[in-house]
């Protein structure tokens, strides 16, 4: 049963449907999401993937703009084009991600875990990553004047 419930609420991110997933999700606060389809190109703006399970998921060229990812496990997915300006990415496990050529300004990577991610070439304006792991990650060519960096793990981070 709760299968069937998960697989109607991915049945409605794929179709791009958000404001019936939003709704799905807040009927359905106990089930977890798990993603593991490709979601290339889609435009999932606004949507509530809080704490989903979306791990080596295919996110390439997607409007992410406005969505809540707040703990969600997301290590290994690809953002790779994606459009995050205005996302909630807190307190989300993300190592080993790509977010090259990404659109992330203004986007809150407040406490998340981004170790070993590529950020190269993403556009960032007032971009968060206050208490954020970026520990090996990759930032060339990033201007550090445009991100909040405050108490971040930038240990081996790569600037230039």
């Amino acid at each position: 049963m709760a299968a069937e419930i998960e697989k109607q609420g991915i049945i409605l991110l794929k179709e791009e449907k958000i404001q019936e997933f939003n709704r799905w999700r807040l009927k359905n606060l106990n089930v977890i999401p798990k993603l593991n389809e490709e979601f290339s190109g889609k435009n999932l703006s606004g949507a509530f993937l809080n704490g989903i399970i979306a791990q080596d998921v295919d996110f390439t060229n997607c409007d992410l703009t406005r969505t809540n990812f707040t703990q969600a496990e997301l290590s290994r997915s690809n953002f790779k084009g994606s459009n995050l300006q205005n996302a909630i990415l807190m307190y989300a496990e993300m190592s080993d991600c790509n977010f090259q050529n990404s659109n992330l300004e203004e986007a809150n990577f407040m406490w998340s875990k981004l170790r070993n991610s590529s950020f190269v070439g993403s556009k960032m304006k007032n971009t968060i990553f206050v208490e954020a792991d970026l520990t090996n990650s990759n930032f060339k060519g990033i201007d550090k004047k445009n991100i909040f960096l405050k108490f971040a793990k930038i240990d081996t981070v790569i600037w230039n």
